[in-house]
């Protein structure tokens, strides 16, 4: 039974505390025509208003895990952004700090709550300026595999 405890204690001390993180820089700015872009090109066509365009920092983290891409967003900014056409995958949503509102319907969302978004579905949305999402953004085709497996 001793030799059972010292096992323990040894495996106890060998596991770390934390982990390192994956995330990496992947965009800060303060050029909204730039804001827009980045967005444009990682979660399709993309508009971005700002109540004060002197105002924006964008900051995004993220990396990509086989087809998941991982991503943490701040504006830095009170902004309203929406989507004009279909995009290519299911964003599934986190909500750190901050507030979300939906335009459609008012939905508001608070910290610790969370949204998914179909490819399909359009939203427009208003963030305030201490918004930070967590976003896990996956194909359509990828999440359509993984629900027939």
């Amino acid at each position: 039974m001793e030799s059972h405890r010292q096992t323990l204690r040894m495996n106890d001390a060998s596991v770390p505390t934390s982990l390192p993180s994956r995330f990496v820089d992947l965009i800060q700015t303060k050029v909204p025509a730039r804001a827009e872009h980045f967005m444009a090109q990682l979660y399709g066509e993309h508009a971005l208003r700002l109540r004060d365009s002197t105002a924006l920092d964008m900051r995004m983290q993220g990396f990509q895990l086989a087809g998941l891409h991982v991503a943490r967003l701040s504006y830095g900014a009170p902004a309203s952004a929406s989507m004009t056409r279909s995009h290519p995958g299911w964003v599934f949503s986190f909500l750190e700090s901050g507030r979300v509102a939906r335009m459609a319907g008012g939905r508001v969302f608070g910290p610790g709550e969370a949204s998914i978004l179909a490819p399909d579905r359009l939203h427009e949305l208003e963030m305030s300026a201490d918004m930070q999402l967590l976003n896990l953004r996956v194909s359509d085709a990828d999440m359509r595999q993984a629900c027939t497996d």
